[in-house]
């Protein structure tokens, strides 16, 4: 097998190690003393934090998330630049990121949503759609009150520019990396993932049972995980 391949699975592997770091989870159980996927959303992200162990916390877990992400995605993308990896191997890690988040291996599979880590991953590969999608989100976010309207719509619009910026020849915006197809991958994956993730967002929100920005988490039913 050819040293390129074999780092760049190297890389993979690595990527979903560090998207596997249970920041949330571990603030939690620094400031209330207690596992957060107990409350809230039950998962291990920045807005559950904010809700569970208030905003300081909830801002130092997103920015943590945010640099687990964007190191080895960076280092992938210089890697790749040179050909130390293929050059299928950024999208490839941006998913090991987003996955390990959200299924990790050091705390029971059972972490976060990939929000924050999918965008930063996404700065990195095309900052223009990184941009889009921020500029996309926030604002819903405000308008609506809903996180997780504003990253399933954010994430959707940071996808499709990513697509657009890999498959038209001529994009009125320059991307700084390869043009390579391969980063169809992370524009449709990455979308997807965030997308099902939010699977249980949608089924509150069709009730009118979502949680909106500012309200305190509420304790859900117990649950083992084990770590």
């Amino acid at each position: 097998m050819p040293t390129t391949i074999i780092f760049g699975i190297l890389a993979i592997v690595f990527g979903y190690l560090c998207g596997s770091i249970p920041v949330g989870l571990w603030i939690g159980k620094l400031v209330i003393k207690a596992d957060i996927r107990n409350y809230g959303s039950g998962t291990t992200g920045a807005t559950n934090v904010i809700r569970t162990c208030g905003f300081k916390w909830g801002v130092l877990v997103f920015f943590i998330d945010i640099l687990k992400s964007i190191i080895p995605t960076f280092l992938t993308v210089v890697a790749s630049n040179n050909e130390i990896v293929p050059i299928w191997t950024p999208p490839l890690i941006g998913m090991s990121i987003m996955i390990g988040h959200n299924w990790p291996i050091f705390a029971n599979f059972h972490g976060g949503k990939g929000v924050a880590v999918g965008l930063a991953t996404l700065f990195i590969m095309s900052p223009f759609s990184g941009i889009l999608a921020f500029s996309i989100a926030i604002p819903i976010m405000l308008l609506t009150k809903y996180v997780s309207v504003g990253s399933m719509i954010g994430s959707t619009v940071g996808g499709i520019g990513l697509f657009l910026q890999i498959t038209m020849e001529n994009f009125p915006v320059e991307i700084i990396q390869s043009r390579d197809f391969s980063y169809a991958i992370f524009a449709i994956g990455g979308t997807a993932l965030t997308l099902y993730k939010h699977k249980d967002n949608v089924q509150r929100l069709l009730k009118g049972q979502e949680m909106k920005l500012g309200e305190p988490a509420k304790k859900i039913k117990s649950q083992e995980f084990n770590d």
